[in-house]
């Protein structure tokens, strides 16, 4: 359950951007911030100087809305948890504190142990779930880094991992992809399916029928009140149905593209610092689905309804924190590298934009440090509950 370097547990990240802000704050004393990038740039400073501190300021700014919309997600949820289960958590509110939030989801970790530890192990079923990074941020971002002339961003389906466009296709799903279904739209199956099967089950199946959960191949369709996705067999193609989806190949006319992993950079060459900064931006203003959490078990009634409803925030946490962490390592490096650029360039350049830089780089760090604290408490509950079903 635990990815310590996507989950940030060591906080290396946040502490690679504190050190940047101390080595600008000792190294380039008496400096202002009377034109900062983003707002035109500054004369004194190069195109591309001017160009990385823009984007990473902006993955800054991206980062810190991250930071508290996870704060206050697993906030919520843990401390949820903990009054279902008989408790009284801290208070959470719209802006909680690391420590609030971390004294809620150890509460939330104890009492769902102590809950299983008295009334037996539960059964949990998660089904779906996903996220779309912000190509559009992305792109406009990557405009701004193209310094020597005008770049083409090409586009999501060019620059996605093939493996992680999701797409509306009219024609078959090819072997080895996924059809996505959902409550809403039912997706046709010939494989392994994540959620709900409505058909035959060549296996085991949790319903009278095969309208339940299968865990064999499912030949029928993949819906209900959950989202799942169906898992095509080695050999086989399938035409996912009307406004179903289809993740990892179409042989048809594709809409909606969506990448859910990491988008690649554009084929034109773009400051690698610049990039960094935009690719973190994408990450950090992913949007998420929650998946749909199903649980059972007896007589543990309270345990069963408070996961139904708040497992799928802790869960969607860590899903959104891993997209960030895997562009964080980079915006580090970045400040670092952008930092030394700004000293070299001289007084001038330094005079101009440096304080603020070093704000920037102190407030990453401080919202890495955050997104750390959410995740460190995913994991936690997440292995609590997870860790004691059968």
């Amino acid at each position: 359950m635990t990815d310590r370097k996507s989950l940030f547990l060591e906080h290396t990240s946040a502490k690679g951007l504190a050190a940047v802000a101390s080595l600008m704050a000792v190294g380039l004393v008496g400096c202002g911030d009377d034109a900062l990038p983003g707002t035109g740039g500054n004369s004194n400073c190069s195109a591309d100087i001017n160009a990385s501190v823009s984007a990473l300021t902006g993955s800054t700014d991206a980062l810190v809305a991250a930071a508290g919309e996870l704060k206050a997600e697993i906030g919520t949820a843990c401390a949820q948890i903990v009054t279902d289960l008989g408790g009284t958590p801290p208070e959470i509110g719209d802006s909680p504190s690391d420590e609030n939030v971390t004294m809620a989801c150890d509460m939330a970790t104890a009492a769902i142990n102590a809950s299983i530890e008295a009334d037996g192990a539960v059964t949990i079923a998660i089904e779906g779930g996903s996220c779309e990074v912000a190509v559009d941020a992305q792109f406009s971002c990557e405009a701004e880094c193209s310094v020597m002339g005008e770049c083409d961003p090409g586009s999501v389906e060019v620059r996605c991992d093939p493996g992680e466009l999701s797409v509306t296709c009219e024609g078959e799903c090819m072997a080895g992809a996924t059809c996505q279904g959902t409550a809403e739209v039912a997706a046709m199956c010939q494989g392994s399916c994540g959620g709900t099967c409505n058909g035959t089950c060549d296996g085991t199946c949790s319903a009278e029928g095969a309208n339940g959960m299968c865990e064999g191949t499912c030949e029928g369709t993949c819906t209900g009140t959950c989202t799942g996705d169906c898992v095509l067999e080695a050999n086989a193609s399938v035409m996912c149905g009307a406004e179903a989806r289809c993740k990892g190949g179409c042989d048809g006319t594709v809409s909606a593209p969506r990448c859910e992993g990491e988008v690649m950079p554009p084929s034109c060459d773009i400051e690698a610092d610049c990039q960094a900064g935009c690719d973190a931006q994408a990450s950090a203003m992913a949007t998420c689905t929650p998946p749909m959490v199903t649980v059972s078990a007896d007589g543990n009634a309270d345990l069963v309804a408070t996961l139904e409803a708040n497992f799928p925030a802790v869960l969607n946490v860590g899903t959104r924190a891993r997209l960030i962490a895997d562009a964080t390592g980079e915006v580090v490096t970045s400040f670092g590298t952008v930092t030394a650029d700004i000293a070299s360039a001289g007084v001038a350049c330094g005079a101009a934009i440096s304080a603020s830089f070093a704000a920037s780089a102190e407030a990453a760090g401080s919202a890495v440090g955050s997104v750390s604290v959410s995740a460190s408490a995913s994991v936690s509950v997440s292995g609590s509950a997870m860790g004691s079903t059968n």
